[in-house]
């Protein structure tokens, strides 16, 4: 939340490595169940909505490119993992996915960030589970 607060980042949308390197992480770590479930139970997507939807200021309206694709990659990701985890635990139903997306922000800022054809045939992907 500090970063979406940091004027560089709401005037050009780039961060620097330091802080890019934790989105680097969170995407691989997404990838695992207890991590994706820790995620939905955190602010971990209230957090990383607040940080796109801080460019909003911007000409471009968007953050990097970069950071454009790794909270479409996270969203997927963990969308993949929430709704088809083999431990029934951690396993949630794709409208349920979708109510935390859409109340903690990230539902819109993922759609913001579907810049690159390959992030609009996730979507679409991800649509058809539905």
């Amino acid at each position: 939340k500090r970063i979406a607060k940091d004027p560089r980042w709401i005037a050009t949308g780039e961060l620097d490595i330091p802080n890019v390197s934790p989105l680097a992480v969170c995407s691989t770590i997404l990838k695992h169940p207890v991590a994706c479930a820790l995620a939905f139970e955190s602010e971990f997507f209230h957090a990383l909505g607040t940080l796109v939807k801080a460019t909003k200021g911007r000409d471009n309206l968007l953050p990097a490119e970069d950071i454009s694709q790794s909270v479409v990659l996270m969203v997927v990701k963990s969308f993949g993992v929430a709704t088809s985890s083999a431990n029934y635990k951690f396993r949630w139903h794709a409208e349920k996915v979708f109510k935390k997306f859409e109340s903690s922000g990230i539902l819109e800022q993922f759609l913001r960030c579907l810049t690159l054809e390959e992030d609009r045939l996730d979507f679409i992907l991800l649509l058809k589970q539905l």
